[in-house]
Protein backbone atom coordinates (compact mmCIF):
# COMPACT_ATOMS: atom_id res chain seq x y z
CA UNK A 1 0.00 0.00 0.00
CA UNK A 2 1.30 3.34 -1.03
CA UNK A 3 1.00 6.76 0.66
CA UNK A 4 -2.52 8.16 -0.50
CA UNK A 5 -4.27 11.80 0.08
CA UNK A 6 -7.98 11.07 1.16
CA UNK A 7 -8.86 14.50 1.52
CA UNK A 8 -8.61 17.88 4.15
CA UNK A 9 -9.72 18.77 7.49
CA UNK A 10 -11.83 21.90 8.11
CA UNK A 11 -11.43 23.67 11.29
CA UNK A 12 -15.08 25.54 11.31
CA UNK A 13 -17.64 26.99 13.91
CA UNK A 14 -20.65 26.95 11.44
CA UNK A 15 -21.04 22.93 11.00
CA UNK A 16 -24.54 23.37 10.08
CA UNK A 17 -23.28 25.48 7.38
CA UNK A 18 -21.28 23.25 5.72
CA UNK A 19 -23.36 20.35 6.14
CA UNK A 20 -25.82 21.92 3.89
CA UNK A 21 -23.12 23.26 1.46
CA UNK A 22 -20.96 19.82 1.08
CA UNK A 23 -24.57 17.28 0.89
CA UNK A 24 -27.09 20.00 -1.26
CA UNK A 25 -24.03 21.31 -3.79
CA UNK A 26 -21.27 19.14 -3.56
CA UNK A 27 -23.41 15.71 -3.32
CA UNK A 28 -21.58 14.44 -0.09
CA UNK A 29 -23.06 12.32 2.84
CA UNK A 30 -22.18 12.43 6.35
CA UNK A 31 -21.16 9.18 6.48
CA UNK A 32 -20.01 9.49 10.45
CA UNK A 33 -19.86 11.69 13.13
CA UNK A 34 -17.80 11.47 16.35
CA UNK A 35 -17.50 12.98 19.83
CA UNK A 36 -13.84 13.72 20.58
CA UNK A 37 -12.83 14.15 24.67
CA UNK A 38 -9.89 16.43 25.12
CA UNK A 39 -7.34 13.82 25.68
CA UNK A 40 -8.26 12.80 22.30
CA UNK A 41 -8.23 15.98 20.31
CA UNK A 42 -4.61 16.50 21.79
CA UNK A 43 -3.26 12.47 20.73
CA UNK A 44 -4.94 13.20 17.22
CA UNK A 45 -3.46 16.44 16.43
CA UNK A 46 -1.56 18.03 19.20
CA UNK A 47 -3.48 21.06 20.15
CA UNK A 48 -4.39 20.63 23.83
CA UNK A 49 -7.38 22.33 25.87
CA UNK A 50 -10.13 21.57 23.54
CA UNK A 51 -13.08 19.01 23.06
CA UNK A 52 -14.22 18.17 19.64
CA UNK A 53 -16.97 16.90 17.77
CA UNK A 54 -16.08 16.00 13.97
CA UNK A 55 -17.51 14.67 11.19
CA UNK A 56 -16.81 12.82 8.30
CA UNK A 57 -18.65 14.17 4.77
CA UNK A 58 -17.33 11.45 2.08
CA UNK A 59 -18.80 11.46 -1.80
CA UNK A 60 -20.76 8.11 -2.48
CA UNK A 61 -18.96 5.73 -4.34
CA UNK A 62 -15.40 6.89 -3.16
CA UNK A 63 -13.20 6.57 -0.23
CA UNK A 64 -12.26 10.24 -0.38
CA UNK A 65 -14.22 13.16 1.72
CA UNK A 66 -13.34 16.25 4.01
CA UNK A 67 -13.15 16.34 7.94
CA UNK A 68 -15.12 18.79 9.53
CA UNK A 69 -13.89 19.75 13.00
CA UNK A 70 -15.50 21.57 15.75
CA UNK A 71 -13.67 22.59 18.85
CA UNK A 72 -14.51 23.10 21.84
CA UNK A 73 -13.64 26.32 23.14
CA UNK A 74 -13.68 27.73 19.43
CA UNK A 75 -11.13 30.70 17.68
CA UNK A 76 -12.33 33.82 16.38
CA UNK A 77 -9.43 33.87 14.05
CA UNK A 78 -9.57 32.69 10.55
CA UNK A 79 -6.37 31.21 8.30
CA UNK A 80 -7.89 33.31 5.32
CA UNK A 81 -9.34 36.69 4.50
CA UNK A 82 -11.17 36.99 0.94
CA UNK A 83 -9.20 40.32 1.04
CA UNK A 84 -5.62 38.72 0.47
CA UNK A 85 -6.51 35.31 -0.95
CA UNK A 86 -2.78 35.49 -2.63
CA UNK A 87 -0.79 34.98 0.87
CA UNK A 88 1.24 31.86 0.85
CA UNK A 89 1.74 28.71 2.70
CA UNK A 90 -1.51 27.71 4.33
CA UNK A 91 -4.05 25.55 2.53
CA UNK A 92 -6.59 27.74 0.17
CA UNK A 93 -8.91 25.79 -2.12
CA UNK A 94 -10.91 22.56 -2.35
CA UNK A 95 -11.26 22.00 -5.97
CA UNK A 96 -14.72 19.94 -7.39
CA UNK A 97 -14.40 19.90 -11.17
CA UNK A 98 -17.62 19.78 -13.10
CA UNK A 99 -18.51 19.28 -16.83
CA UNK A 100 -21.33 21.73 -16.91
CA UNK A 101 -19.89 24.92 -15.17
CA UNK A 102 -23.07 26.32 -15.38
CA UNK A 103 -25.32 23.75 -14.11
CA UNK A 104 -22.85 23.14 -10.98
CA UNK A 105 -22.85 27.22 -10.61
CA UNK A 106 -26.64 27.45 -10.52
CA UNK A 107 -26.72 24.06 -7.84
CA UNK A 108 -24.80 26.04 -5.82
CA UNK A 109 -27.02 29.21 -5.80
CA UNK A 110 -30.28 27.46 -5.74
CA UNK A 111 -28.18 26.18 -2.30
CA UNK A 112 -27.38 29.88 -1.39
CA UNK A 113 -24.15 30.42 -1.94
CA UNK A 114 -22.57 32.75 -4.82
CA UNK A 115 -19.61 32.14 -6.67
CA UNK A 116 -17.26 35.35 -6.81
CA UNK A 117 -18.08 37.74 -9.84
CA UNK A 118 -14.58 37.59 -11.35
CA UNK A 119 -14.24 34.05 -13.49
CA UNK A 120 -11.02 32.72 -14.72
CA UNK A 121 -10.46 31.01 -18.43
CA UNK A 122 -7.35 29.85 -19.33
CA UNK A 123 -5.97 26.82 -21.93
CA UNK A 124 -4.16 24.09 -20.74
CA UNK A 125 -2.73 21.07 -22.46
CA UNK A 126 -5.95 19.15 -21.70
CA UNK A 127 -8.42 22.21 -23.06
CA UNK A 128 -10.03 25.47 -22.49
CA UNK A 129 -10.72 25.21 -18.62
CA UNK A 130 -13.51 27.94 -16.59
CA UNK A 131 -12.62 28.31 -13.00
CA UNK A 132 -14.74 29.68 -10.33
CA UNK A 133 -14.46 30.41 -6.56
CA UNK A 134 -17.01 30.10 -3.63
CA UNK A 135 -15.45 31.91 -0.53
CA UNK A 136 -17.40 29.32 2.15
CA UNK A 137 -17.70 29.31 5.49
CA UNK A 138 -14.34 29.56 8.04
CA UNK A 139 -12.63 31.20 4.71
CA UNK A 140 -12.43 28.24 2.97
CA UNK A 141 -12.32 28.57 -1.10
CA UNK A 142 -14.49 26.03 -2.98
CA UNK A 143 -13.34 25.97 -6.44
CA UNK A 144 -15.35 24.60 -9.53
CA UNK A 145 -13.19 23.73 -12.36
CA UNK A 146 -14.98 22.81 -15.85
CA UNK A 147 -13.07 21.43 -18.87
CA UNK A 148 -13.64 19.40 -21.59
CA UNK A 149 -14.90 15.41 -20.64
CA UNK A 150 -11.76 14.27 -21.66
CA UNK A 151 -9.67 16.38 -19.37
CA UNK A 152 -12.14 15.31 -16.04
CA UNK A 153 -11.30 11.84 -17.10
CA UNK A 154 -7.84 12.20 -16.83
CA UNK A 155 -8.26 13.53 -12.86
CA UNK A 156 -11.41 12.16 -11.23
CA UNK A 157 -13.60 8.84 -10.92
CA UNK A 158 -17.23 10.65 -10.73
CA UNK A 159 -17.73 12.29 -13.94
CA UNK A 160 -21.36 11.97 -14.74
CA UNK A 161 -23.14 14.31 -11.83
CA UNK A 162 -23.13 17.41 -10.80
CA UNK A 163 -19.37 17.56 -9.64
CA UNK A 164 -16.73 15.46 -9.03
CA UNK A 165 -15.04 14.12 -5.61
CA UNK A 166 -12.59 16.45 -4.07
CA UNK A 167 -10.33 16.59 -6.50
CA UNK A 168 -7.39 18.37 -5.34
CA UNK A 169 -6.38 21.10 -2.06
CA UNK A 170 -3.95 23.64 -3.39
CA UNK A 171 -1.76 25.49 -1.13
CA UNK A 172 0.36 28.90 -2.52
CA UNK A 173 3.89 28.23 -1.09
CA UNK A 174 6.95 30.30 -1.26
CA UNK A 175 9.42 27.19 -0.95
CA UNK A 176 7.87 25.18 -3.65
CA UNK A 177 10.77 22.85 -3.85
CA UNK A 178 11.32 22.71 -0.13
CA UNK A 179 7.20 21.38 0.05
CA UNK A 180 7.32 19.27 -2.70
CA UNK A 181 10.53 17.32 -1.41
CA UNK A 182 8.26 17.24 2.41
CA UNK A 183 5.70 15.47 -0.14
CA UNK A 184 8.17 13.00 -0.86
CA UNK A 185 9.43 11.77 2.01
CA UNK A 186 5.68 10.90 2.62
CA UNK A 187 5.79 8.66 -0.69
CA UNK A 188 3.79 11.15 -2.68
CA UNK A 189 5.18 12.07 -5.74
CA UNK A 190 4.15 14.29 -8.44
CA UNK A 191 1.44 13.35 -11.01
CA UNK A 192 0.94 16.72 -12.77
CA UNK A 193 2.32 19.98 -13.38
CA UNK A 194 0.92 23.16 -15.03
CA UNK A 195 1.51 26.73 -15.65
CA UNK A 196 -1.26 29.99 -16.13
CA UNK A 197 -0.45 33.19 -16.93
CA UNK A 198 -4.40 34.35 -17.96
CA UNK A 199 -5.03 38.01 -16.46
CA UNK A 200 -8.52 36.70 -15.36
CA UNK A 201 -6.72 34.23 -12.59
CA UNK A 202 -5.34 37.25 -11.53
CA UNK A 203 -8.23 39.03 -10.92
CA UNK A 204 -9.79 35.76 -9.28
CA UNK A 205 -7.52 35.56 -6.71
CA UNK A 206 -7.22 39.22 -6.06
CA UNK A 207 -3.79 39.92 -6.22
CA UNK A 208 -2.68 43.57 -7.13
CA UNK A 209 0.73 42.47 -9.62
CA UNK A 210 0.57 39.52 -12.17
CA UNK A 211 0.44 36.64 -11.40
CA UNK A 212 2.81 33.93 -13.13
CA UNK A 213 1.07 30.46 -11.71
CA UNK A 214 3.71 27.15 -11.93
CA UNK A 215 1.80 23.98 -10.34
CA UNK A 216 3.05 20.84 -8.98
CA UNK A 217 0.80 18.21 -8.03
CA UNK A 218 1.60 15.80 -5.58
CA UNK A 219 -0.56 12.42 -4.83
CA UNK A 220 -0.27 8.74 -5.44
CA UNK A 221 -1.97 9.13 -9.06
CA UNK A 222 -3.38 11.37 -11.35
CA UNK A 223 -6.81 9.89 -10.76
CA UNK A 224 -6.98 10.14 -6.99
CA UNK A 225 -7.01 13.27 -4.97
CA UNK A 226 -4.02 15.21 -5.04
CA UNK A 227 -2.51 18.40 -3.13
CA UNK A 228 -1.37 21.77 -5.52
CA UNK A 229 1.94 23.06 -4.55
CA UNK A 230 1.31 26.59 -5.87
CA UNK A 231 3.74 29.22 -7.15
CA UNK A 232 1.92 32.26 -7.82
CA UNK A 233 5.17 34.27 -9.23
CA UNK A 234 4.47 37.24 -7.13
CA UNK A 235 7.43 39.62 -6.40
CA UNK A 236 8.57 39.69 -2.56
CA UNK A 237 7.15 41.63 -0.12
CA UNK A 238 3.36 41.99 -1.91
CA UNK A 239 2.49 38.86 0.27
CA UNK A 240 2.42 37.72 3.69
CA UNK A 241 3.42 34.02 5.04
CA UNK A 242 0.48 32.72 6.80
CA UNK A 243 2.35 29.78 8.38
CA UNK A 244 2.23 30.41 12.15
CA UNK A 245 -1.67 31.42 11.82
CA UNK A 246 -2.70 28.28 9.55
CA UNK A 247 -2.76 25.86 12.61
CA UNK A 248 -5.43 24.54 15.21
CA UNK A 249 -7.53 26.06 17.12
CA UNK A 250 -7.88 29.00 14.16
CA UNK A 251 -10.35 28.16 11.42
CA UNK A 252 -10.27 27.64 7.69
CA UNK A 253 -8.81 24.60 5.38
CA UNK A 254 -6.77 24.07 8.48
CA UNK A 255 -4.65 20.28 7.51
CA UNK A 256 -4.94 16.82 5.51
CA UNK A 257 -5.26 13.28 5.82
CA UNK A 258 -3.06 10.84 4.70
CA UNK A 259 -3.20 7.03 4.09
CA UNK A 260 0.78 6.02 4.85
CA UNK A 261 1.70 2.55 5.24
CA UNK A 262 3.92 2.66 8.29
CA UNK A 263 3.12 5.98 10.70
CA UNK A 264 6.16 5.55 12.91
CA UNK A 265 7.93 5.33 9.86
CA UNK A 266 6.27 8.18 7.84
CA UNK A 267 7.09 10.56 11.16
CA UNK A 268 10.69 9.94 11.14
CA UNK A 269 10.61 10.45 6.99
CA UNK A 270 8.90 13.97 7.33
CA UNK A 271 11.28 15.23 10.43
CA UNK A 272 14.12 14.43 8.16
CA UNK A 273 12.96 16.28 5.50
CA UNK A 274 12.02 19.35 8.19
CA UNK A 275 8.46 18.28 9.45
CA UNK A 276 7.70 19.21 13.13
CA UNK A 277 6.10 16.19 14.90
CA UNK A 278 2.46 17.56 16.47
CA UNK A 279 0.84 14.13 18.07
CA UNK A 280 3.32 11.33 18.56
CA UNK A 281 1.93 7.70 16.94
CA UNK A 282 -0.31 6.61 19.20
CA UNK A 283 -3.53 3.74 18.76
CA UNK A 284 -7.51 5.72 18.78
CA UNK A 285 -10.74 4.92 17.27
CA UNK A 286 -11.45 7.55 14.77
CA UNK A 287 -14.64 7.23 12.68
CA UNK A 288 -15.26 5.81 10.32
CA UNK A 289 -11.89 4.27 9.92
CA UNK A 290 -11.94 2.00 13.77
CA UNK A 291 -9.08 1.84 15.56
CA UNK A 292 -6.26 3.65 13.04
CA UNK A 293 -2.65 4.07 14.56
CA UNK A 294 -2.51 8.12 14.27
CA UNK A 295 -0.05 11.09 13.93
CA UNK A 296 0.18 14.77 13.09
CA UNK A 297 3.03 16.66 11.92
CA UNK A 298 3.24 19.74 10.61
CA UNK A 299 4.98 20.42 7.17
CA UNK A 300 7.70 23.14 6.47
CA UNK A 301 5.11 25.39 4.69
CA UNK A 302 3.12 25.08 8.28
CA UNK A 303 0.17 22.46 6.61
CA UNK A 304 -0.85 19.75 9.63
CA UNK A 305 -1.05 16.61 8.05
CA UNK A 306 -2.76 13.81 9.83
CA UNK A 307 -1.64 10.44 9.18
CA UNK A 308 -3.47 7.39 9.82
CA UNK A 309 -2.55 4.14 8.79
CA UNK A 310 -5.59 2.72 7.44
CA UNK A 311 -7.98 2.96 4.74
CA UNK A 312 -11.84 3.83 5.35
Amino acid sequence: MTSQFIGPIISTDSPGTWDYLLVNAFGMEARASQTLSAAEVEALFGIGGHSATTVWFETPGTPYGIRLLQLTPGSTVCIRDPDSGYNSNALKVIDFFTADFSRARNTLETAGFQLKEEIAEYDTDSGHITEGHLWGPDGVVCALVAGPAEFLSEFVTITDRVVSEVHSVSAPVDDQAGVVAFYASLGLQEVHRYEVTDESFQHLVGAKDPLHIRAINVGSVRQEPYLGIIHYGLPAGSYDSLAERACLPHRGLVGATIRVPDVAAAVAACQQAGGKLLAAPASLQLSPFGTVTTAAVNAPHGVLHHLIDKPG
